[in-house]
This record gives C-alpha cells, structure tokens and sequence, in this order.
C-alpha cells in the first residue's frame, strides 16, 4: 500500500516528499546528537574521517549501482516497447500478401490492436493494471493467424512470414510487461536507506562550533541524497507512474498504418 502511495504521486510531490524526509531526518539527527552528547573528541576525529570516507565511498558506489539499474531496465522496456511496435507495423503490411476476405480482416484486427493498446492498455499500465479487452484482441489477432488454412504456394509463404511477426511481437511484448512492472526490492531499498541514515548520522557527530552552519552542510549533503532517491523512485517501474515509457512507437505505427490505407 506505502509503494503505490508513493509511486501514484505527482513528480512535484514526490520531490516534496523525499526532501523532507532527507532534511527531516539529518536535523533530527543533529539535535539528538547534540542531546546525547556524543559529539567527536578532537582525538576521535582523524578516526572517524577515515571511517566516515570508506563508508561514503561504498554506499555512494551502492547508490550509483542501483541508479544504473534503474535506468537500464527503462531503457529496455522502451526497447522492447520499439520492438514490439515496429513488429505490429511489419504484420500489418505483411499482411498484404493475403486474398480477401483473411486480408481486411486481419488488418481490421490490427488497427484494433493498435487502437486499443494507445488507449487501453497503456492507461491501465500507468495504474500498474492490464487491459483485459487488448489481451483478448491480441490471442484473437494471434489465433487467427496461425489458424488460417491456406492452399496457394504464395499464401504459405505469407502466412509463415506472418506467424514469425506474431511470435516476435508477442516475446516483445512479454519483455515490456515483465520489465515494466518490475521495481527495485525492498532490500535494496532497505541497503539505500541504511547507507543514507548512517553516512549523515556519521556526519552530525562532526563537532561544529556554529549550530547553523552545521544545519546548512547537513542538509546540503541530505538534499543531494534526496535528488537520487528521487531519481530512482520517479523512473523505478518504467510503465508505471508520472516517468513512465510513453506508447510514441505505437503512435508512429498508427500514422503509418493510415498513411498505407491512404495511399490504396
């Protein structure tokens, strides 16, 4: 429930959110610390810089891995999404190669599918559902294709260049859902959110003579931490959310497919 709550958001309040909570805790920590009095010794502060440097080093490493992770599976799933669609485009004017009545037919289908995965299914992508009407028209626009009982050489030659679109655009699509629904594990986020309190409540125990000057480089280094929790967040879960894969390649496929009727 907390993940939806937070995916659902708008960019602007998720930037809200997570900057707070970073500025949030690095001034609560700073005012326990001080309570507590476990502010550094000049002795104990050559220790505690190179302690505080090597785990700096390894959850900024930690953070870099996860951004990186979280922006190679977008850009699949757009990889996939590229796939899929140019693959709708090529069983569309493969289809050409057919007799009537099996070619108006199945290119009626395809502008269906079409129709339906721009406006059915990527909405309810977006709310991290499926669209039971594009599923339906997809097994129908597959089934029919494989089902097709041809006697003409030529019409066989056809029918298995059709079937080859249908199984890539069918293993595209099942890449696009798969990565496009997933998003980082909770242990991970829990590593994340470890190496943050721990690397700032390390960093308050600095002693500082000037309360203020603290506050200021302590929430200088929490808004930096905010910008790349934010960062994974916004793009966790490519089809989902306000940064989502937009359907552009599917919108391509759409004028395309009129250009083509246009110029019969």
């Amino acid at each position: 429930m907390f993940y939806n709550f937070i995916y659902n958001l708008p960019l602007w309040a998720l930037a809200a959110v997570v900057l707070i909570a970073c500025i949030g805790f690095s001034l609560l920590v700073i005012k326990v610390i001080r309570l507590m009095g476990w502010v550094l010794a000049p002795d104990e502060i050559a220790t505690a810089t190179v302690l505080h440097g090597s785990i700096s080093v390894l959850n900024a490493f930690t953070l870099g891995l996860i951004v990186v992770g979280v922006q190679s599976q977008y850009s699949q799933v757009e990889n996939a999404l590229l796939t899929e669609a140019s693959k709708v485009g090529d069983l569309y004017r493969d289809l050409d190669g057919l007799d009537e009545p099996d070619r108006l037919r199945l290119q009626n289908e395809v502008r269906n599918y079409v129709d339906s995965i721009l406006l059915q299914e990527w909405p309810a992508n977006n709310r991290n559902e499926q669209s039971q009407e594009t599923i339906i028209l997809r097994n129908n626009l597959a089934r029919h294709v494989i089902q097709m009982h041809p006697t003409a050489a030529s019409a066989l030659v056809v029918q298995a260049a059709l079937i080859e679109d249908v199984d890539d655009m069918l293993d595209a699509m099942r890449r696009r859902v798969f990565l496009g629904q997933a998003s980082t594990s909770p242990i991970m986020w829990s590593i994340l959110t470890a190496g943050l309190m721990i690397t700032l409540g390390l960093a308050a125990m600095f002693p500082m003579r000037r309360t203020g000057r603290q506050i200021a480089l302590m929430s200088l280094a929490a808004m930096m931490f905010a910008m790349m929790i934010f960062l994974v967040v916004a793009m966790d879960r490519p089809m989902h959310g306000c940064v989502s894969v937009q359907p552009d390649a599917f919108r391509m496929i759409k004028q395309n497919i009129l250009f083509m009727e246009q110029g019969r």
